[in-house]
């Protein structure tokens, strides 16, 4: 007979009890259980998040479809498969981030706008300042407030990129506004190798969020 779990024994006592009557301790208790599979499930999805990044070269600063990338209801199809009840949040937040990164922005826009928090107006920051339209990202941004990537992500870019960390980090974190600016600044010089540089800054700023959603404490 397979041991039982001590912790979730005595759990599914007191919920069949009818004991745990508390609100907070309700939450708590299932909060506890849940971890374990939430870990697991996640960590499923962010490897087909990873996967369904691998394209042959990062997306644009602005709406330009690429050829290549993948329909949407695909995308769908192979996040489903790593997706249960209880991450049905981290999917919809990797839902609409690989959907931006296959350059779907408009269904994209359209799952954010269902996401009422600071992970949702990042997304919508996102599909705005690629639209492009700058100052809507900048209102988004601003409605982000202080992000969890925003100090990994400031120091990751600080220690690779030479082109822009002037620009773009602020006290050592990502500042997403200036971001915005240097995409504008560069609409105009596709292809160059500033241009470039700050796409790949971009695709870093996709890979920190994909783990945000999959692992971190979303917000």
């Amino acid at each position: 007979m397979e041991a039982l779990n001590p912790i979730y024994f005595f759990q599914g006592h007191l919920f069949a009890r009818g004991y745990v009557c508390h609100p907070t301790l309700r939450k708590l208790l299932l909060a506890t259980t849940l971890a374990p599979i939430f870990m697991e499930k996640s960590g499923q999805l962010l490897e087909h998040g990873l996967a369904l990044f691998a394209t042959s070269d990062p997306p644009h600063l602005g709406p330009e479809k690429r050829p290549g990338t993948l329909a949407a209801e695909e995308i769908e199809n192979q996040l489903r498969t790593a997706t249960e009840p209880e991450i049905m949040d981290a999917f919809k937040l990797t839902f609409a981030l690989v959907l931006l990164w296959h350059d779907h922005l408009n269904q994209a826009h359209t799952i954010a706008q269902d996401i009422p928090s600071s992970d949702g107006s990042y997304l919508h920051g996102i599909m705005h300042r690629r639209e492009p339209d700058y100052e809507n990202a900048k209102y988004w941004f601003r409605r982000v407030g202080t992000h969890p990537i925003f100090d990994e992500l400031g120091t990751q870019v600080s220690s690779v990129a030479q082109a822009h960390p002037s620009r773009v980090i602020r006290s050592g974190e990502w500042d997403p506004i200036a971001f915005v600016d240097l995409c504008a600044a560069l609409a105009t010089k596709k292809d160059s190798a500033r241009e470039q540089a700050a796409r790949h800054l971009q695709a870093m700023e996709f890979h920190f969020l994909l783990r945000h959603f999959c692992g971190g404490k979303r917000s």
